[in-house]
């Protein structure tokens, strides 16, 4: 099966992954403790289990201090800002605000990647000696990575209208629509500096080290990432039992989220992100974030009873049929590309064959000339 195909089962195994840990943290809300105290057991359980698996799958690669800068950031921006800005912004701007931004972050991914010259922006317009599958691919592109952001905001503003949405208010709302922003803008930012540093196929001097100890360990990436995010979780959560010591206390019942989210929302989910995040461009990959939407709506029908209304149906078909644009496109280029490899590869060998030739003639040439010096 094409690597494309598998990463891109993995990315949507990875949406059902955090469309569950919604439902399931609905499920068990009354037991969730603060929720900066909940993250860091999860990515604390989490480590263990990622190292685990890099162990049977790959074996242990120990980061050195060059490796130091590179995983603290992924711990800041991946780990702890992704999650804290995205659990602050959440209670500050309500449940309405968070799911109308997460839908968002593929655009802010394929912004970035054309900003930070790590993706090319889509050949929308192209020239008469350049085949137009490439203009197709780049039309697919653009229009699905915006429809799978708009079927977010079908499914957000059709609950809203119909009173389906949270009822949670605060007076720092634009607060935490900032923090919102910023969740959305750390995730960009971490898919990129993975792919630009670790799995770029066109690794420069600064990244080729990393790119070559890392770029075929994914999870061994995860686990050192998780360590240290959890490290920076741990910071957060003492100031917050230093303020408040009843921080800590926690019903026996939160174990059954805290290993969900561990071992699926964390290790699995994350672990598959760095290895779909090695194949398929940092703006695929984030193209998939949107699925988790109806995929929780799915779930809360089955676990919580919940209905569906027409607008998540509706929605949910949009992110769907956006999902295949984005993966048809990037099917196109692959196809492109690949033919113009072959292209290369005959002309080199015509190339290779008239220069043995030409190497022939001279030599049988030099020879002659040799013999008759003899005669």
């Amino acid at each position: 099966m094409n690597k494309l195909i598998y990463a891109s089962i993995c990315m949507i195994i990875v949406q059902c992954c955090f469309g569950g840990y919604a439902v399931i943290c609905q499920f068990f809300k009354t037991d969730m403790p603060n929720p900066v105290i909940f993250s860091f057991f999860r990515d604390s359980v989490a480590f263990p289990i990622l190292v685990c698996g890099a162990h049977f799958f790959e074996g242990i690669i120990y980061p050195s201090k060059k490796d130091l800068i590179m995983l603290i950031l992924f711990g800041l921006l991946g780990m702890y800002g992704n999650q804290v800005l995205f659990i602050l912004g959440l209670y500050n701007a309500g449940a309405d605000s968070a799911s109308l931004f997460q839908p968002a972050i593929p655009v802010f991914t394929s912004i970035f990647a054309i900003l930070f010259c790590i993706e090319k922006p889509p050949q929308l317009f192209c020239k008469k000696d350049v085949d137009k599958r490439v203009s197709c691919a780049g039309w697919l592109k653009t229009i699905g990575i915006l429809a799978v952001t708009a079927g977010g905001f079908v499914i957000y503003y059709g609950n809203k209208k119909k009173g389906k949405s949270s009822t949670t208010t605060s007076e720092n709302k634009v607060f935490g629509e900032i923090l919102l922003i910023g969740n959305c803008v750390c995730c960009s930012i971490y898919v990129l500096l993975q792919k630009k540093w670790v799995f770029s196929k066109e690794a420069g001097t600064t990244s080729s080290y990393l790119s070559k100890k890392w770029s075929k360990y994914p999870i061994n990436l995860t686990a050192w990432t998780y360590l240290f995010g959890a490290l920076f979780m741990l910071l957060h959560a003492i100031i917050l039992i230093i303020e408040n010591p009843k921080e800590i206390e926690l019903n026996a019942r939160v174990i059954y989220p805290i290993l969900y989210a561990s071992l699926l929302s964390s290790a699995v989910a994350y672990g598959l992100i760095s290895y779909a995040n090695s194949i398929l461009p940092s703006s695929m990959v984030t193209a998939f974030w949107p699925l988790q939407v109806p995929v929780s709506v799915v779930l809360n029908f089955f676990v919580n009873g919940s209905d569906i209304s027409q607008a998540e149906m509706v929605g949910g078909l949009i992110i769907i049929a956006s999902l295949l644009m984005v993966a048809f496109s990037n099917r196109l280029m692959e196809i492109v590309n690949g033919n113009k490899n072959e292209r290369n590869d005959c002309y080199n060998d015509d190339n290779n064959q008239q220069q043995l030739l030409r190497e022939s003639d001279n030599y049988d040439t030099f020879s002659t000339k040799d013999n008759g010096n003899m005669i």
